[in-house]
């Protein structure tokens, strides 16, 4: 028996080997993928725990089960070496696989069995796998809940042999109706506001999907900060419930203000985001004039972190004045309105400053719970040193976006995808009037690889382009620019493409962008990790320009690659990169920061 390690104690101890004993079916590789105590990496060591040493050898079980050994059985044991160090050992008897010969499936249906046997994963002549099959019947569940069947149950059972004969009873139940509705929680917001967010009414059959979506409406009106849905027993009889909806409300009027480290906002509307220092005074009031509407006005002021000698004087303010409400007469018609004003840094004019004022109305629908879509107008006059004369330039643009998002975790992603498109009808008014069409795109694929490395990947492309042939360019702060810890980490924050004026490197903007990033994110001991990454990009005014950089690639001009420290933090990680040009390795790069992943 191994010694006894306390759960307690001020010595830490460290996975060393981790043995098999007894698997013929599987190899050793494919068991370590399952566990989380690993053996010691290039990168990585992990701190032992019985507790975790007990639940990996439930999830090695709990593997076999799912491939049809339904009998095996797993020992976990470990031996404490002199340099403190844990080697484990799992013993494993498989037992004999079982494999389905048939089913047979009893009861009423509302959903076909051919529905079902999808649902349920049952494949005759396929090992037999009750882990898929006891998920399969929870969301089961959910289909039958949708239709009324709230009380829906069901009987399993199987034969004892290796070819198994398995027998399913559903007993779908009554269809349930909604007798009352019941509101409990309101102190300050008026019962019709939570009334027509409901998808549901009196009388209607129960349906546990419109329940959660009527949950997530009342969550979207910024009223509450608690909502629970739940049915209970009527009086009217057993074919109906009643539904109790619990409510918090927030408080109605206050002050916030917070700040920090965080990713801020680029100048430019093409320009990604890059690490700063902000604060933020808020006063709110979450439903004014009682009508379920949103006001709020809020005060910002950031500082890029940059090794730029003049960032302190050239900061970011931002005023803004927000309204925003879900219902606009008696339709569902989620909106927004913002008065604005911003006093930025001008990314071509060194020391020179931007001042952008105006409003911009939006309105977003949720269209499922990865969706969103959102559209609107935004009106804006312009003080730049580009406009001749320091006059004023009137801009306006109409908006469309698009945006799917299914990951685990949108700060810290380990597997999923995201894709948006955003599209830009835009129009200045100076001395003439120009049009112009700017649409984005942005790919991003996550994999969770050897049970805890995340292997992530981004594509992003752009452009920004003149409708007719007369009037004025692409102003700079309409452009794309590159550079930095959220694009291209081997060049300084929008310096990928520059132009030497007065001696000074000077950041230059493109109309058109390509974007790629690879990156491999290792834990390695408890907050920190390593990434290793490899990233390209373009940037050019005009189209045919971009072919020529296509072709550069193969000479690794525009790329770069290098390594980057991690640390988990309670607002997300904190890089600090290392990164090298691909074309110049000789080029001198210091080491940088960076606020959340990359992308």
């Amino acid at each position: 028996m191994s010694p006894v390690i306390g759960q307690v104690s001020a010595t830490k101890y460290y996975v060393g080997r981790v043995l098999f004993e007894g698997n013929t079916s599987y190899s050793d590789s494919r068991l370590r993928s399952i566990l989380k105590l690993k053996k010691p990496g290039l990168f990585r060591v992990t701190e032992f725990n019985r507790r975790t040493l007990k639940l990996d050898a439930i999830s090695l079980r709990n593997f076999y089960i799912s491939e049809g050994y339904l009998k095996t059985n797993v020992e976990e044991s470990y031996v404490v070496r002199e340099s403190g160090e844990i080697n484990i050992l799992f013993k494993i008897e498989e037992g004999e696989r079982f494999h389905l010969r048939s089913f047979h499936i009893t009861g009423d249906f509302l959903i076909s069995k051919k529905k079902i046997k999808k649902i349920l994963g049952l494949q005759i002549n396929k090992p037999f796998d009750p882990v898929t099959i006891n998920n399969g019947f929870f969301v089961l569940e959910k289909e039958y809940k949708k239709l009324g069947k709230l009380y829906f149950s069901y009987k399993d059972s199987l034969s004892p042999t290796f070819d198994v004969e398995y027998f399913i009873i559903f007993d779908e139940g009554l269809t349930v109706k909604i007798d009352k509705i019941k509101i409990d929680g309101l102190q300050t917001v008026n019962s019709t506001t939570v009334l027509r967010e409901l998808k549901f009414n009196t009388g209607d059959i129960y349906n546990e999907e419109e329940i959660f979506l009527s949950q997530r409406r009342l969550f979207e009106t910024g009223l509450f900060s608690i909502v629970s849905i739940y049915p209970f027993k009527s009086t009217r009889g057993e074919d109906w419930v009643d539904l109790r909806i619990e409510l918090r409300e927030f408080k109605k009027r206050e002050w916030l203000s917070e700040g920090g480290l965080y990713p801020i906002q680029s100048t430019s509307e093409g320009g990604e985001p890059f690490p700063g220092a902000g604060i933020t005074m808020e006063w709110r009031n979450r439903n004014i004039f009682s009508k379920g509407t949103r006001f709020s006005i809020k005060n910002t002021l950031e500082i890029p972190i940059s090794s730029d000698e003049n960032v302190i004087t050239n900061p970011i303010l931002r005023f803004e004045t927000i309204a925003s409400r879900q219902w606009l007469g008696g339709l569902r018609f989620p909106t927004t309105l913002k008065i604005f004003y911003e006093k930025l840094p001008e990314l071509q004019v060194d020391a020179e400053r931007l001042t952008r004022y105006g409003l911009d109305w939006s309105y977003h629908h949720k269209s499922s719970e990865y969706s969103l879509w959102r559209g609107g107008l935004k009106l804006a006059r312009i003080h730049s040193s580009e406009v001749d004369n320091q006059t004023q330039e009137q801009k306006q643009s109409f908006n469309l976006m698009y945006r799917y998002r299914k990951v685990d975790n949108p700060i810290t992603p380990k597997k999923g995808a995201f894709f948006s498109v955003q599209h830009s009808f835009i129009w200045y008014q100076t001395n003439t009037t120009s049009y112009f069409y700017r649409t984005e795109f942005d790919y991003r694929r996550y994999y969770s690889i050897r049970n805890s490395w995340v292997l992530a990947l981004r594509m992003k492309i752009g452009w920004v382009s003149r409708i007719g042939g007369s009037g004025i360019e692409v102003p700079s702060y309409d452009k794309y620019y590159l550079g930095g810890s959220t694009s291209l980490r081997g060049w300084e924050q929008h310096l990928f493409k520059t132009e030497i004026i007065n001696e000074d490197k000077t950041s230059m903007g493109g109309n058109y962008k390509a974007l790629i990033n690879t990156e491999l994110r290792i834990p390695v001991w408890g907050r920190f990790g390593i990434n290793l990454f490899l990233e390209g990009g373009i940037l050019e005014d005009y189209l045919r320009d971009v072919k020529s950089s296509f072709k550069e690639w193969s000479e690794w001009i525009g790329w770069d690659g290098g390594m980057e420290l991690s640390i988990s933090t309670p607002i997300g990680p904190v890089r600090i990169y290392y990164a090298v040009r691909l074309s110049d390795r000789n080029k001198k790069v210091t080491p940088n920061i960076g606020l959340m992943y990359a992308f």
